[in-house]
């Protein structure tokens, strides 16, 4: 009933294939550093004279990653560690034949640049899968950031502890100190932890490991070498406390002012686990989401930004649906669409969580949040209920290889006023969760993972009948035999899963293959994210790659890429394929190449819960180019175009600019453009069609839309506590309808035009008006331009450690006009006069230990 993957015994045969001739490289990390016991604590002053320094063994015997990988470094790097019983002391030397080639740029905070730099990689728990990771530029910069996976690039950069360290340049180089308290590190034992160093040399393109991993192996945390000495030291009982109080200006129409207060607090629970609060939390500094001109049915989702929520985020995801999409908590009012006067967001009274890991390989996350009952100010009436959110998070290690099996759960709890209309709208009860599981084999080369999920909730069956008809579900389709809209249910339940086998680690060849499944009734959207349920699909991966030299490239490699796709009515949706050639030259640069296609297929959404919808044969390609990253001036661009048999065709090209100004100032510029011909926009859905549609019209017009954006940001450091961001993204955007038409037939992808055919259409009162020889009826499709610009200032002073004050300025201008001209790149600033918001705020946080 489904077909078969053409594709996919081939990507069997050349996996097997692969297997067997596959040749992975050994790597025993048995390098060990002693840490020695600091009788005086060094001065954390950038100099290595304290006689500590003098006493301790360094680590040395660096190997490149990069430019010559497996070779000696070029240049010598010493690291040395100390403790006491409060923190562990790193100290480093890096000599230089010329130290006139560090490169040495003043950033804020967690943007290292192309500066040369130092990382310490810290595997606490020993469990040879999660780590922390500090970085230092030769000016001072810090950067930390938390390992989740075994994986060095899977980097949470929302860790943020509280530690100290300091530089010097001399004759022989730089040298470095750190002081990591032992209060911002978990742990069960201080008998032996793992720990890797890297030291990033720009000026020579050039990447050295004290423990070295060779691309074709997996693994980080897991090839760590071991850091042995530190004895007496336990786990602290931590108590952070970092209130704050903040006063802002606002204008709209008129000005208004307020002042609010809040609090922040993390507390050891044990060894082990760490509690984070927050009450009336405050976002006031956190950068605006980017513009958009959404014309499709479904929503979109933009990335977290708030502290509190991304800050050990890691720990409440699970593999598998996004069970948790933290954006939903302080989202903006359900009712706000029918209100006059409603707020913007949600208020969140205060919220809570839970994380760590258990000395027996148990991590554990869990979050509660509640937030308030919010009301049209004009009329009174209730546009958001009270409500309490909860996430559950808990992952077990096992094996050598590290494998993990997981669980995860969320609820969603809401308080309805007597008399709302939000129940109709709503459900008063959402859960979801499931299992999931990645089964490691032969030291990480292959695994075996999957997972297998429900959802459930409760509530009014008009609430449960406005989910059925919903973009996510269209249960509504008159076509479809296997899903039906019951307006009595008052429970609406369903399951995902997934399973995948795949080779991850050789020297020339991987591969993957997945098979997973949403069944029509899964739905996470009241905590979590789902474009759309009702889908089975298989997709199967082939990677041939060299990340050795070969011919002028450093690496290069080539995947091939299928995906087929079904719906529970047993509908073959779409079969496409990708192949990519991505590729490093010998200076650095990069270039890739793609090409793609899908075969003639159907949709079931187009029609936005009408009948089946044919998809013609498609095409795609496209191309990008960067710049060596370690450059003064470092630039990448992109370009994406594609065309189907239908006449729909487009293209969009991007890139990003990126100067370094001397030591302090920096200048970004993104800039966008897209453009495109889409004859399947669709407008309504009208009564009064031929029986063949089922007795409706499902209406399209073709669109000509153009879209830009600049997102440009320039950002000063005085020091790297003191620092000046600034963030301006100017954006425009036009559609222009050109004709419209009807559906022919189900499952059909011909459109009859109007105006043809024995049928007439014009528009007058804003109102397209058509005849045709039985009937007539009208229906709406505005032009527009749309212009808006949204900015961003804000200063950071990072006054003493932790603790930060914020100065902000915040602008947002758009404007619509009912008009279809195109826009240009002149377009971008005309939102600059337009109407809007303005936000001034003052904000200040201090952070102590009791």
């Amino acid at each position: 009933m489904f077909g078969r993957p053409a594709l996919l015994p081939i990507c069997l045969f050349l996996s097997l294939a692969a297997t067997a001739t596959a040749d992975v490289a050994e790597t025993s990390a048995n390098q060990v550093l002693r840490a020695i016991h600091a009788d005086q604590p060094p001065n954390i002053d950038g100099r290595l004279t304290e006689a500590v320094w003098q006493q301790a063994e360094p680590a040395t015997g660096f190997r490149q990653q990069d430019p010559e990988p497996g070779a000696a470094a070029t240049q010598a790097t010493e690291v040395f560690a100390a403790y006491d019983h409060k923190a562990l002391y790193i100290g480093a030397r890096m000599h230089c034949d010329d130290p006139a080639e560090i490169v040495a740029t003043v950033s804020r905070r967690d943007n290292v640049g192309a500066s040369e730099r130092i990382i310490v990689s810290l595997d606490t728990y020993r469990d040879r899968r999660t780590a922390y990771s500090f970085a230092l530029t030769a000016t001072g910069v810090r950067a930390d950031y938390y390992h989740a996976s075994d994986a060095e690039f899977d980097r949470d950069y929302t860790f943020n502890p509280v530690w100290e360290a300091a530089t010097q340049t001399d004759p022989d180089g730089w040298t470095a100190e750190l002081r990591i308290p032992f209060s911002q590190l978990r742990f069960n034992s201080t008998e032996e932890w793992g720990v890797n160093f890297n030291r990033w040399v720009p000026a020579r393109n050039e990447d050295d490991y004290w423990v070295y991993v060779d691309r074709n192996e997996t693994g980080w945390a897991s090839r760590f070498g071991a850091l042995i000495g530190i004895s007496g030291v336990q786990a602290t009982h931590r108590i952070e406390i970092r209130p704050y109080a903040a006063s802002a200006t606002h204008r709209t129409e008129k000005w208004s002012s307020e002042f609010h207060s809040g609090l922040d607090f993390k507390m050891g629970i044990g060894p082990n686990l760490t509690l984070d609060g927050t009450v009336n939390p405050d976002f006031g500094q956190v950068e605006a989401d980017p513009a958009e001109v959404n014309l499709s049915a479904f929503e979109t989702f933009f990335a977290e930004k708030r502290p509190f929520f991304t800050e050990g985020s890691q720990l409440l995801r699970g593999d598998g649906p996004n069970y948790y999409y933290s954006r939903r908590i302080g989202a903006t009012p359900h009712g706000a669409g029918s209100a006059l006067d409603a707020p913007d967001h949600t208020t969140i009274l205060g919220a809570a969580k839970l994380t760590g890991r258990l000395k027996s390989g148990l991590s554990l996350g869990a979050l509660a949040a509640l937030t308030q009952r919010e009301y049209d100010r004009d009329s009174g009436s209730e546009v958001e209920p009270g409500a309490v959110y909860g996430v559950f998070r808990a992952q077990q290690e096992f094996g050598a290889a590290q494998s993990t099996a997981g669980f995860m759960l969320t609820a969603v709890e809401r308080d309805f006023e007597r008399g709302s209309p939000l129940p109709r709208q709503l459900v008063r009860h959402a859960y979801s969760g499931g299992a999931d599981w990645n089964w490691r084999l032969r030291d990480g080369e292959y695994a075996v993972s999957g997972y297998l999920g429900f959802s459930h909730l409760r509530g009014k069956p008009a609430a449960i009948t406005a989910i059925e008809t919903s973009s996510a579900h269209y249960f509504q389709r008159p076509d479809a035999t296997h899903v039906v809209i019951d307006t009595t249910r008052e429970t609406f339940s369903g399951v995902v899963a997934a399973a995948e086998i795949e080779r991850q680690a050789g020297k020339h060849w991987l591969w993957s293959v997945e098979a997973a499944t949403e069944s029509p009734e899964f739905e996470i959207n009241d905590l979590g994210r789902l474009h759309s349920a009702d889908n089975i699909e298989a997709v199967h991966t082939l990677t041939w790659r060299e990340n050795h030299t070969l011919g002028p490239f450093r690496r290069f490699f080539v995947t091939a890429v299928g995906r087929h796709t079904w719906n529970y009515g047993g509908d073959h949706l779409i079969s496409q394929g990708r192949l990519r050639i991505q590729s490093t030259w010998k200076n650095f640069w990069s270039t890739g190449l793609f090409v793609g296609g899908r075969r003639h297929g159907l949709s079931d959404d187009l029609t936005r819960g009408g009948p089946l919808m044919g998809l013609p044969r498609g095409y795609t390609g496209g191309a990008n180019i960067a710049t060596n990253p370690a450059g003064d001036i470092f630039s990448h661009a992109w370009i994406e175009t594609w065309w189907d048999q239908a006449n729909s065709r487009g293209a969009v090209l991007g890139g990003g600019f990126t100067w370094r100004l001397g030591d302090r100032w920096e200048l970004g510029l993104n800039p966008f453009y897209s453009r495109e011909r889409d004859p399947r926009q669709y407008l309504a859905t009208l009564d009064d069609g031929p029986p063949l549609t089922y007795g409706k019209r499902y209406i399209f017009g073709t669109i000509e839309r153009t879209t830009l954006s600049l997102q440009t940001r320039v950002n000063f450091a005085l020091t790297p506590d003191v620092t000046l961001e600034i963030y301006a993204e100017p954006f425009a955007a036009s559609g222009h309808y050109l004709e419209f038409g009807q559906l022919e037939a189900p499952g059909s992808s011909e459109i009859n035009r109007y105006g043809a055919n024995g049928t007439d259409i014009d528009r007058e009162n804003g109102l397209w008006h058509v005849t045709t020889a039985d009937s007539s009826f009208s229906f709406r499709a505005d032009d527009f331009r749309y212009h808006s610009f949204r900015s961003s200032a804000v200063a950071r002073w990072e006054w003493r450690p932790g603790s930060t004050l914020f100065l902000v300025w915040q602008v947002n201008r758009s404007n619509t006009e009912a008009s279809g001209k195109r826009v240009g790149p002149g377009s971008l600033f005309d939102g600059l006069t337009s109407d809007g918001d303005q936000y001034f705020g003052v904000k200040i946080d201090w952070w102590f230990t009791p």
